[in-house]
């Protein structure tokens, strides 16, 4: 993965950081100098991933559940006590409603991102596609029959993996993407292609 010397020391919020894509993504922040804060919902998960990021580098876990606004608030108010900013944010999150709800994200992102433009922050999104992540990966274990549709989906033949996700949104926070505004980056094996 490239080395981003402007992450050093800089406040990353991700939330579900706590697995999967967030968690990779949070592993790699780390490893690029970056204060993590990850924010989920199950505390179990949450110190486990803990674990994994404290050897990496300077981590700290919120619970919260971003559907609940007030919540949300709470968080921000605690990065800000604790950090004093925040630099970037990977609002990463699936499940039942992701499909359903990446073409309003994906119109969110594009109307944010024009709406500040000229003075920030900027804002772009990724839109991954079959990524191996716990959910995806017992669902293609427990039926074959999946397993072989998913793939035949993803023109390269086999799905993604959280770290090429997570090097993905490394990019678009990083200086070398700063002419990306509105920027919606597919990272999906040739799916959409």
């Amino acid at each position: 993965m490239p080395a981003y010397p402007d992450m050093q020391g800089k406040v990353v919020l991700i939330t579900g950081g706590s697995s999967g894509i967030g968690l990779a993504t949070a592993g790699a922040f780390a490893r690029q100098g970056a204060k993590v804060v990850i924010a989920s919902r199950r505390e179990a998960t949450a110190k486990t991933a803990l674990k994994q990021l404290a050897v990496l580098g300077d981590a700290h876990w919120f619970p919260v559940d971003t559907t609940d606004g007030k919540a949300v608030r709470r968080l921000m108010d605690a990065i800000m006590k604790m950090h004093g900013r925040l630099h970037y944010a990977f609002n990463n999150g699936g499940g039942a409603a992701y499909s359903a709800a990446k073409h309003g994200v994906i119109g969110l992102t594009r109307s944010a991102a024009l709406e500040h433009a000229a003075q920030g922050p900027r804002i772009c999104a990724v839109a991954p596609g079959w990524i191996n992540t716990p959910p995806v990966a017992n669902w293609m274990k427990r039926d074959e029959d999946v397993a072989k549709a998913i793939t035949r989906q993803t023109p390269r033949g086999s799905i993604g993996t959280a770290d090429e996700v997570a090097a993905a949104v490394l990019w678009l926070c990083s200086e070398a993407s700063s002419f990306a505004v509105g920027t919606v980056l597919a990272i999906d094996g040739g799916y959409l292609a």
